[in-house]
């Protein structure tokens, strides 16, 4: 595929096939934490709501390593949003990209405790407004001012409006030209999901939902300079030195 790569992405729940583009179709998916199954007479179920016990799946050995270079013991979550905030460097993408093509993603450690806890702050950030779980997502920074059936016809965009139409009157406002581009996957996000209910009637959720989605671009979009020039501060003489083993 010659789409620039963005193929990162966080989720609560287990994707399912074509998630994200690909010429293969499937998905790699990393949990952070591995819950304890609870055994029923008719199968083996997991249910993250009643289970409290878990595991970090994260490796131990590189736990170790990394709280032995920077003096103290990070949580699995700072771990899981330092590598969010380096996947989200535009730097980071073009720099690797030929390698992030075929292979897992290599995520270089700094040495420094200060810069890896600013990534994984940004990184949180982003991966907060992703899960649409930001109070950033509070205040919508769109807007669904049209009232009608809210039946997706022929979704289009008008670049010189900011509006992206769902039928010939009803639109989503104040929606920029790069958030209606933003490719998640390979996949244009408020196309695709357009295009998914084309030929039904949106419903107030999801007129929310898609409000929400908007609002969550627009911040990614002005957090992820901040993610790059936090990732080009990483000195790579510094790195912390992991075993892949």
């Amino acid at each position: 595929l010659n789409a620039p790569l963005s193929h990162f992405f966080i989720s609560n729940f287990m994707p399912d096939r074509r998630v994200l583009l690909s010429i293969q179709g499937a998905n790699f998916i990393f949990p952070l934490y591995i819950y304890m199954r609870k055994k029923t007479e008719k199968q083996e179920e997991l249910d993250v709501r009643i289970i409290k016990k878990r595991e970090s799946n994260l490796n131990p050995e590189i736990m170790m390593v990394l709280t032995a270079a920077y003096k103290h013991q990070p949580t699995p979550e700072q771990v899981l949003f330092y590598c969010y905030g380096v996947f989200h460097s535009e730097t980071y993408r073009r720099d690797y990209e030929e390698f992030l093509r075929i292979d897992y993603p290599r995520v270089p450690f700094t040495g420094d405790y200060k810069l890896f806890l600013q990534i994984a702050e940004v990184g949180e950030q982003l991966g907060r407004l992703h899960l649409l779980e930001s109070p950033l997502l509070d205040k919508a920074e769109a807007e669904f001012p049209v009232q009608g059936d809210h039946m997706v016809e022929k979704p289009h965009y008008d670049p010189d409006k900011q509006h992206l139409y769902i039928n010939q009157t009803e639109y989503f406002g104040k929606v920029p030209g790069d958030v209606w581009e933003f490719v998640v996957g390979g996949y244009q996000v408020l196309r695709s999901y357009l295009r998914y209910r084309r030929g039904r009637n949106l419903t107030g959720d999801e007129i929310e939902h898609l409000l929400k989605v908007i609002t969550a671009i627009k911040h990614t979009l002005r957090l992820m300079p901040q993610a790059d020039r936090l990732f080009r501060r990483i000195d790579l003489r510094r790195l912390v030195t992991l075993n892949p083993c």
